[in-house]
């Protein structure tokens, strides 16, 4: 396929201009600034677009901005029409009689990703065998400085063509995945390197130290449990103590009064009553004291300790609620976009590398990949959802319970304020403490309040002078009763009851206090349970991450190698057919080792590494290699091949072995140059290439000898 003409219309410094182009050699000649470098940007700018639409408008006009190529090929002729601000194109494909067969036209530019724009861009893949921008630049266009000047920059070409083809480097991209992955975790699958521990494994071990905790904490609610057991048996033990130690207390008061009224003695019958119930008041008193509780009771304090007690039983039961529901929460793990994200983007690069590489797969994988792409993105929106509609419904519940923990916060602190009026501490601990104590010597209270009332009344009831005090009438105890000398084994054996009361009560307040402790422990488990669902999902994300990156390396390793074992050596021989025909046969061979180094054969059969070459021969080289891409490419056709100025740096020498390279290549590929150096000029002249002149450089007509005359050649001279 060679390019048979260039029409610019208002396209930069060009109004209205139609070029001619010929098979073989073409030479653009023209000073700096002619517009050698605009017509050459315009041949990818018809085909492709420009996202830099006014670039090359005229500055004052504004008219449109057209331009338009012809191609012409064995098969025939196909004209591309476009509009530069618009991005309306027009391709007609003709016959070699000029029919048509084939007409598309629509607007195409480069971010569009319509039908019109996939229907142009097969059809430029049919016709060129490839239809991207920068793939098509990086294989048919040579600029000024693309030619390395030694080994170490040929070698980077080269692997900037084979690895990347410019925009990146495949090599480069694998160490960065590999850094990626490295930076995860220090497991290595692929060198067994040992490398210090990585986020993923602080993060492990951090879980470990979590998961330690939470063992902890389950230890501290069984101890909690068995505390409460104890607290409660021992409560029951004292209330029932109590209530028989005060029936006790009872009974010798009801036995002593009857002795008493037996005996029928006046003083005892005034004295020893008063005496007997100070004696009590005084026993009660001290038991009050010693048990802590303060002998006036306010009226509102049993109530208050009463809330109190139920406030903080209902926020252990929220707390004992909330656990359940955290630890759900935790093992709800709502899936990370990213993962199908980056399996979405290895897949890509699967379907990138197989379009640059093995082209013969490309379609069948795009749809295979396809089909993994809508598979995996719909089973990840349907855990997405389930997952998500979980984890919603928990937090709702927590929530719920937050709330109400909250609202029982508020009528703690109400009460608090309400101790702190009394004078009383709003310490939990002492809080509870009293009120296993007012709930333990309730009765006692009650006793010592009749008690005061009963020496109150006597008090406050005269006796008057001569007035007969009717005498009560003495009951005989019965023989089921103590007797007088029996007394003082019981009230011993009830000091004993009351003893062991005493430090029961002390027993009691103990734990009361360790249960406060073990309380406050667990204060800290949510703060706890928060860190570790972020710790979890942190590790999701990292082992998601690392999992995608190690699938990614593995692909791009196995097509690297898939590629040095058959594309490369595809490749190779595509490169030794242009490379005998650019050296005259004096190099037979090449071959691309590991990193990209280049050894060429010589026809007595010795490889000689590319630094033992001259820097002619490292031309040829390079020049053999890009048209080889463009073959490897586009089997099908001989594209046309672009210089622009890239010969100007050679010296006299070197360009002359470089033209005459180019020439044998001719046969098979149009060259086309673009320069504004005048030994060009001069060769070109004597040579008989096809000459377009730009700026102050006069036309030279010459005719290449395949389309020409005979004489087209000495024409040029005169």
């Amino acid at each position: 396929m060679i390019l048979r003409s260039l029409k610019l219309k208002n396209f930069g410094r060009f109004s209205d201009k139609n070029y001619d182009f010929r098979r073989g050699m073409n030479l653009v000649i023209g000073p700096n600034e002619a517009g050698k470098s605009t017509m050459m940007a315009s041949i990818p700018a018809i085909l492709f677009g420009m996202r830099d639409k006014k670039r090359y408008l005229p500055w004052g006009r504004s008219q449109c901005c057209d331009a338009a190529l012809l191609f012409e090929s064995q098969n025939g002729n196909v004209r591309i029409e476009r509009d530069i601000l618009s991005d309306y194109v027009k391709l007609v494909q003709s016959d070699d009689m000029y029919q048509e067969q084939y007409r598309f036209s629509g607007v195409v530019s480069q971010e569009s990703h319509t039908v019109e724009s996939q229907e142009y861009g097969q059809t430029l893949r049919q016709l060129l065998g490839l239809n991207d921008e920068t793939l098509f630049s990086a294989s048919l266009f040579v600029g000024q400085g693309d030619f390395p000047t030694d080994s170490g920059d040929f070698e980077r070409y080269l692997r900037t063509l084979l690895s990347g083809f410019t925009r990146c480097d495949s090599e480069m991209v694998l160490a960065s995945l590999h850094d990626d992955y490295a930076a995860i975790t220090s497991e290595d699958p692929w060198q067994q390197l040992t490398t210090s521990p990585r986020e993923l494994e602080a993060i492990t071990e951090s879980l470990a130290d979590l998961d330690q905790k939470q063992q902890h904490n389950q230890d501290v609610l069984l101890q909690l449990e068995l505390v409460r057991q104890q607290i409660t048996a021992l409560e029951n033990e004292l209330e029932h103590d109590r209530k028989e130690h005060s029936q006790g207390i009872e009974y010798i008061d009801w036995v002593q009064q009857l002795w008493a009224d037996q005996e029928d003695t006046p003083s005892t019958e005034s004295d020893e009553p008063s005496s007997f119930l100070n004696d009590e008041c005084q026993q009660l008193e001290r038991q009050l004291t010693e048990a802590g509780l303060p002998l006036e009771i306010p009226e509102s304090l049993p109530r208050l300790l009463t809330e109190a007690d139920d406030v903080r039983h209902g926020m252990i039961a929220l707390q004992s609620e909330m656990i359940p529901l955290r630890d759900r929460l935790q093992k709800v793990i709502v899936p990370d976009w990213k993962r199908p994200v980056l399996l979405s983007a290895a897949m890509l690069c699967v379907v990138v590398v197989t379009h640059f590489f093995a082209d013969e797969l490309f379609y069948p994988l795009t749809a295979v990949m396809t089909v993994l792409f809508i598979v995996s993105w719909s089973v990840y929106r349907l855990h997405y959802t389930k997952k998500k509609a979980i984890q919603d419904e928990l937090k709702q519940k927590m929530a719920t319970i937050e709330q109400r923990r909250e609202q029982e916060q508020l009528h703690l602190a109400a009460l608090d304020d309400e101790f702190e009026q009394l004078g009383i501490s709003t310490s939990a601990v002492e809080l509870v403490r009293m009120q296993k104590m007012f709930d333990t010597h309730q009765e006692t209270l009650q006793r010592l309040n009749e008690i005061r009332r009963q020496l109150s009344a006597e008090e406050s009831t005269p006796v008057e002078h001569g007035e007969p005090v009717e005498q009560p009438v003495a009951q005989e105890p019965s023989n089921r009763h103590l007797r007088p000398e029996e007394l003082p084994t019981a009230v011993e054996k009830l000091e004993d009851l009351m003893s062991s009361i005493h430090q029961r009560d002390t027993l009691l307040l103990g734990l009361v206090r360790q249960e406060a402790v073990l309380l406050g422990r667990l204060a800290d488990s949510e703060e706890e349970g928060r860190t570790r669902r972020q710790l979890e999902q942190r590790a999701e994300e990292l082992e998601e991450h690392k999992q995608v990156l190690r699938c990614a390396v593995d692909v791009l390793t196995a097509s690297l190698d898939e590629f040095r074992h058959s594309s490369l050596q595809r490749f190779e021989l595509e490169i030794t057919t242009y490379l005998r025909k650019a050296t005259l046969g004096k190099y037979v061979g090449v071959k691309i080792e590991d990193g990209f180094r280049i050894r060429l054969k010589s026809k007595n059969g010795q490889w000689v590494a590319l630094e033992q070459l001259s820097r002619g021969t490292i031309d040829a080289a390079c020049m053999a290699i890009r048209l080889a891409l463009s073959r490897f490419l586009s089997p099908t056709e001989h594209l046309p091949f672009f210089l622009d100025d890239a010969l100007v740096n050679l010296d006299s020498d070197r360009l002359q072995e470089m033209v005459a390279a180019l020439e044998r290549l001719s046969s098979d590929h149009q060259i086309i140059m673009f320069s504004h150096d005048e030994r060009l000029h001069k060769i070109a002249g004597r040579r008989r290439w096809h000459v377009i002149s730009l700026g102050s450089h006069r036309p030279r007509t010459t005719i290449k000898n395949k389309e020409g005359a005979e004489d087209g050649g000495q024409l040029s001279f005169l």
